[in-house]
């Protein structure tokens, strides 16, 4: 019976080793997932379409101790879209402990500005950093994950991406940094928007994704 026990007690440790390699989860990414295509026309004015730059296939947000960064994935991403040709605009919606926030980026023919919003009291939390990846046709927002209370642990919930026209002008001027990061301060305009895209998943603040967060 001795070697029976101990044949058992060896079983047991041997499961509890490979316990943690068993139930590590893979790191969050394709949070959100759209079909190409179904970018809608709506009642956007006569002569204005929705676009491929307008059409959503996916998103993710990720975030750091420092940063919480969104990223919209889409069709294409021209640096001239003539479908849009007063702009466009792109936001990504989320909530942390059930507040919701949003972040936005324009792209128009002034340039391009981010801004991160709190959705509950509908003002402006400052300005957002904006990369275009032209190349692998993303558009990624950036903001101080503190803005959002986005501190590691919490769950960022209802993921929401929106594509659409953009109406007026962004503001005169462009404050520049590096790495291809820049905003626009000030600004007026309206969105029409041609495509949604949310999920039922959600994110843990701090945890792994394949987005990489700003530094």
């Amino acid at each position: 019976m001795r070697p029976a026990r101990l044949a058992a007690c060896a079983a047991a440790v041997a499961a509890l080793a490979v316990a943690p390699a068993a139930t590590a989860g893979a790191p969050a990414c394709n949070l959100v997932v759209d079909p190409r295509g179904d970018a809608r026309t709506g009642d956007l004015p006569p002569g204005v379409y929705a676009s491929p730059d307008q059409d959503i296939v996916g998103a993710d947000i990720a975030s750091n101790k420092r940063h919480l960064t969104a990223v919209v994935r889409l069709a294409s991403l021209r640096e001239l879209d003539t479908d849009a040709p007063t702009g466009r605009s792109y936001v990504v919606e989320f909530t942390v402990a059930g507040k919701p926030y949003s972040l936005h980026a324009t792209y128009g023919p002034d340039g391009y500005q981010g801004v991160a919003w709190d959705d509950a009291t509908g003002s402006g939390l400052g300005n957002a950093s904006v990369v275009l990846d032209h190349q692998q046709r993303q558009v990624r927002i950036t903001a101080p994950a503190a803005l959002f209370g986005a501190v590691p642990g919490r769950t960022v919930a209802g993921i929401t991406a929106k594509a659409g026209h953009r109406y007026g002008t962004n503001a005169p001027k462009a404050v520049p940094a590096a790495a291809g990061y820049g905003a626009y301060v000030g600004g007026a305009g309206a969105d029409s928007v041609v495509d949604t895209a949310t999920t039922s998943r959600t994110y843990v603040a701090g945890s792994a994704s394949c987005v990489t967060p700003a530094r």
